[in-house]
């Protein structure tokens, strides 16, 4: 299921919070073939492993999460500002505290677990007087989560309907790269772990 949420214009004084975005959502049109979209992961291994399925597809992208250096993370970052990528993958943690641009999509891959951090996310769209939109995307186990946040906000997500036949279309070429996006990361973990093996062991052997 997806729930779409369209979200009107806020001002400039409620940029830092993200509150007032969420009190002045209202049943406005999307914007139509988002230029920018800002999409959150709930953990690390989520981020890397959809970016990595993303890349499989052809799909440019940045990701932004802890297990990147500082070094990467800014890099990232700063393709996304620049416009070079269209689309940034986070976390709420790595994202905090950065000058992230409003951008015309967010998209929640997993549901936050607190409605706080659902408020905090939708605010990086509709600045400025502009309008924007957020996307989740909810299972059978988010529904509690989902009332938590429409509790938050003070009204029900809508359901976005899609084209089921435009969806599967593509379903084949996505199951192939989700499953070369795991086999990438698992060979990524085993050599992380046997390096750190190794460095244990040259330890021993220095001591």
């Amino acid at each position: 299921m997806y729930l779409a949420h369209a979200v009107a214009g806020v001002g400039e004084e409620d940029e830092d919070g993200g509150d007032a975005c969420a009190r002045r959502s209202r049943s406005t049109p999307p914007p139509p073939n988002p230029r920018s979209a800002l999409v959150f992961c709930d953990t690390t291994r989520s981020c890397a492993r959809l970016a990595r399925t993303l890349a499989e597809l052809g799909v440019r992208c940045a990701a932004l999460h802890s297990g990147l250096a500082q070094k990467e993370r800014l890099r990232a970052l700063e393709s996304f500002r620049a416009r070079r990528v269209p689309i940034l993958l986070a976390t709420d943690v790595a994202s905090r505290g950065l000058d992230i641009p409003s951008v015309d999509l967010v998209i929640n891959y997993d549901v936050p677990s607190a409605p706080e951090d659902y408020v905090h996310r939708v605010g990086r769209t509709a600045r400025a007087g502009r309008a924007g939109r957020a996307l989740t995307l909810v299972t059978q186990y988010d529904v509690s989560l989902v009332q938590a946040i429409e509790a938050r906000i003070g009204h029900q997500l809508v359901d976005a309907r899609l084209d089921e036949g435009e969806v599967l279309k593509g379903i084949t070429r996505v199951f192939k790269a989700r499953r070369a996006a795991a086999l990438a990361a698992a060979d990524g973990e085993a050599r992380d772990a046997a390096r750190g093996v190794a460095r244990r062991g040259g330890g021993g052997r220095r001591g």
